[in-house]
């Protein structure tokens, strides 16, 4: 079933507006090992090594920002004609990426669709041992899994794309999805409505500060901040800190509101603004 976008939010998100005693690991499928994935589950390919490989296109670019900013749909129009040539044509970086952008995109909207094209990119990690389409393609792979409600997975796989490509944007990704399984998990697996794990949301701040590392390098930073302030203002209201909570849930707002994201995408902090009547 597809699910409009519009109703369709981040995990941190969800995490944000459900009660407490949803916020549980709902795997009931043994976690797969990212490490190994690419060796079990990609696609066959038969690329011919003498075809000449292009510069990337500067639609994989634009999708990128599409997909960062909520715009799925738009994402998803801009990048399914591009990846099909891409792949036709044997461009391996260059289709492994745009496959990548792909499938976050439609793991938001229906994640299943997103299954045929991570692997792809898993399979053009394989073939190119480029360290951004690997991250990528693991990232691709983390956000199927979280669709499949396969939290410790994705995590596994979301801490391979922040090593395989540290400084790049598809690792800051990684690291805020990470961030948002590690505070939902800080709930523990059962209905308690109180920090069971206070360390996840420390190692969860931690990942916040990976990835505002490759917004400070000027890398997407509205978007990538926004993500991270958000995070850091729901950490500080899960913990009763309303001055911090205040201060990230602002920033996030400015941030986001100045990349021009979408409004689901700001519903999170806004509602934090909110609750604690931030000045």
């Amino acid at each position: 079933m597809r699910t409009n976008a519009v109703m369709k939010r981040t995990l941190l998100t969800l995490v944000l507006l459900v009660p407490a005693c949803d916020k549980q690991d709902k795997s009931t499928t043994p976690p797969d090992d990212p490490g190994t994935t690419a060796a079990t589950e990609t696609e066959p390919t038969s690329e011919p090594a003498e075809v000449e490989q292009e510069p990337d296109p500067p639609e994989i670019d634009a999708g990128s920002h599409q997909y960062l900013v909520g715009q799925y749909d738009d994402a998803i129009a801009l990048l399914g004609p591009v990846f099909e040539d891409l792949k036709s044509r044997h461009q391996s970086r260059a289709s492994g990426l745009a496959a990548g952008w792909l499938a976050l995109a439609h793991a938001q909207l229906v994640f299943e669709d997103a299954e045929p094209l991570y692997k792809h990119a898993l399979a053009m990690s394989e073939r190119t041992a480029d360290p951004e389409v690997a991250a990528l393609a693991q990232l691709a792979h983390g956000a199927f899994l979280l669709g499949r409600e396969d939290y410790t997975a994705a995590k596994q796989a979301f801490e391979a794309a922040s090593r395989a490509a540290p400084k790049s944007l598809p690792a800051a990704i990684a690291n805020i999805l990470r961030a948002e399984t590690l505070i939902g998990s800080a709930y523990g697996s059962g209905a308690s409505e109180t920090i069971e794990r206070p360390q996840d949301l420390e190692t969860a701040k931690q990942a916040y500060a990976a990835a505002a590392e490759t917004a400070q390098a000027g890398i997407e930073p509205d978007v990538v901040m926004g993500r991270v302030e958000e995070g850091l203002a729901a950490i500080a209201k899960f913990q009763g800190d309303k001055e911090n909570a205040c201060k990230h849930a602002t920033a996030a707002v400015q941030h986001l509101e100045t990349a021009q994201a979408s409004d689901f995408l700001i519903e999170g902090p806004r509602r934090i603004v909110q609750d604690f009547r931030c000045e």
